[in-house]
């Protein structure tokens, strides 16, 4: 049951320099030659996004499918999620994506793929969904605090590092209860979990890594495991 949370970039040929985490993504499934499935909800089943995810993949050993709400692969998505190595979920709106998801119980099929031992990955919104509550900017551009689908009892704040209002925010968030002992992911990073344990971060880059935030403000960096650059 693995779970990798990313702060900030993954599959994007727009970020060529981030790339050692789609080549760790794609090591979490014992096959050579996985089949991973990218959820683009959050973006609203971006052409833009899909394209990408397509194009970083090309290079690699895996073959990339696409499980979109708006235009559905198939009318069986549990069958069709099941049948997936790896699924993978990218960035948006987490607000839009659950209240999709729920819709068309895709929670429940991610949840029951996760129990399987399928790996879920994903970046900002993508790691958001997994944990008990998250920093988005879902609403109106402003960032705060909304509940997620608290698979992972903690909190989550990804781009710690990639956008400035994410540390002060979340501070306040912390300090007035909106949210609680918090895991904050730098982009270019990722933190994994087996079951609902944390094991380790991983990082592109010695600069990118994630901190434990909790009550009294305090930051607690996590020294993170360096991905090899090829």
């Amino acid at each position: 049951m693995t779970i990798f949370a990313i702060g900030g970039g993954a599959f994007d040929t727009d970020q060529p320099q981030r790339s050692a985490l789609d080549r760790y993504i794609l090591s979490l499934s014992p096959k050579p030659n996985p089949k991973i499935c990218l959820i683009p909800t959050a973006s609203g089943d971006s052409l833009l996004r899909i394209a990408r995810f397509n194009r970083a993949a090309e290079s690699l050993p895996c073959q990339p499918t696409t499980c979109e709400l708006y235009r559905p692969p198939t009318h069986d998505l549990e069958d069709f999620i099941l049948s997936q190595d790896l699924i993978y979920v990218s960035g948006g709106s987490t607000y839009n994506m659950l209240a999709l998801w729920r819709a068309w119980n895709l929670d429940s099929i991610l949840k029951k793929a996760w129990q399987q031992g399928i790996p879920l990955t994903g970046t900002s919104a993508g790691a958001n969904c997994w944990f008990r509550r998250c920093s988005t900017d879902s609403f109106h551009g402003e960032l705060s605090a909304m509940d997620c689908l608290n698979w992972i009892p903690l909190d989550f704040c990804p781009h710690y590092n990639e956008e400035e209002n994410r540390r002060p925010t979340l501070h306040n968030l912390i300090a007035s209860n909106q949210m609680q002992k918090t895991l904050a992911c730098d982009g270019g990073a990722g933190c994994l979990f087996q079951g609902t344990e944390f094991q380790k971060v991983v990082s592109v880059d010695t600069n990118c890594t994630a901190y434990w935030v909790n009550k009294d403000g305090n930051e607690s960096r996590i020294e993170p495991e360096l991905l090899p650059s090829s």
